[in-house]
């Protein structure tokens, strides 16, 4: 379904259209824009904010160019934004109350800016804007599933406590449904070689799966020892250890001296907690391992920079072999490094 947004009436018009796509899913937003101008070149810039059933997912920006010359006057782009596994769970359990199509709102603003085509007398820059307008799409429930790549499945009755058993499982494995739980256990009832699970995580300002990766391993609360190595870290990343340190993680974190107050503010209230610090200035890598079933190796420190603002890249992997290496790796570190 088309949505038409006015910016100059009856010469320029910006046009819109969404679906999602998929495996992996992501949204497609096509951008179209039109003007009836002959003398002028037009340029739109605009900022879309996107929400999914009433959650943020955050903004991108684009521009588009409409060439006098142009026979048509027209021009498209399209815009794919990926959407995380963890993100997905979340609306997943959001529309599962309602059990109904998914509503994606964008809200646009756009610039206009008319360039002319020649220095004649009269012809001026033209600008116009913000304009902001509010559109919103329902994604079916078919496409949705498609994109997901989910089938249809039989009704059955299992116990609630099971089904948070199975629920705890899923976070701990890193899987994206229970019955990838089941079939997981079933190969294991089998003797089937179970093989490593592997998600590419990011850090720009649309994608922050580093970040929502970790607060869903960290409120899962089924961890014995978390090892850490982040090489400066802040309030932000403290919470996290704090909130594992609560729920009985022994907890061991190696990084390096800095003169950011951030830095040793943060260290000062975890000693408080008793989580055991040590530094290692030769230390380079950044990794949280999680007991011995989960790793987290990225270029992001525990800080907000890493988390929220730079541009950084990492994997999450239930491999066992490399947890094993990288628990090898973080106890030669961690007798390298000194307590002070």
């Amino acid at each position: 379904m088309t949505k038409i947004c006015d910016i100059v009436p009856g010469d320029v018009r910006l046009e819109i259209d969404l679906g999602i796509q998929g495996p992996p899913p992501y949204l497609q937003i096509q951008t179209c824009g039109w003007h009836n101008y002959t003398d002028r070149d037009t340029l739109l810039l605009f900022n879309i904010f996107i929400k999914i059933e009433e959650i943020n997912i955050g903004s991108t920006s684009s521009f588009i160019m409409l060439k006098a010359s142009s026979p048509s006057k027209r021009a498209c782009n399209i815009i794919s934004i990926p959407l995380s596994n963890d993100l997905i769970r979340f609306i997943e359990e959001v529309r599962s109350k309602k059990n109904g199509d998914i509503e994606t709102i964008l809200s646009i603003n756009c610039y206009y800016i008319g360039l002319p085509v020649s220095l004649q007398y009269g012809i001026y820059l033209s600008t116009a804007g913000p304009i902001s307008c509010d559109e919103r799409f329902k994604i079916g429930l078919t496409d949705w599933k498609n994109a997901l790549g989910l089938k249809d499945f039989a009704p059955i009755l299992i116990n609630r406590n099971f089904i948070n058993i199975l629920d705890e499982l899923r976070r701990k494995w890193g899987l994206f449904t229970l019955e990838e739980v089941i079939t997981r256990l079933v190969e294991l009832y089998r003797g089937v070689e179970i093989k490593g699970v592997f998600e590419l995580l990011f850090t720009d300002p649309m994608i922050k799966t580093i970040k929502s990766k970790l607060s869903s391993l960290t409120e899962s609360g089924l961890w014995n020892e978390i090892d850490v190595i982040s090489l400066y870290i802040d309030h932000n990343g403290a919470e996290y250890l704090l909130k594992l340190k609560k729920r009985g993680a022994r907890i061991r974190l190696i990084t390096r001296k800095s003169d950011k107050k951030a830095h040793e503010d943060a260290l000062k209230l975890l000693r408080e907690n008793n989580i055991e610090i040590r530094y290692n200035n030769m230390a380079h890598a950044r990794l949280i391992i999680f007991d011995e079933d989960v790793v987290i190796i990225t270029s992001a420190d525990l800080d907000v920079e890493g988390l929220d603002n730079q541009r950084q890249i990492g994997i999450y992997t239930t491999d066992k072999n490399i947890i094993r290496t990288c628990k090898t790796f973080f106890n030669k570190l961690w007798e390298e490094a000194s307590s002070s």
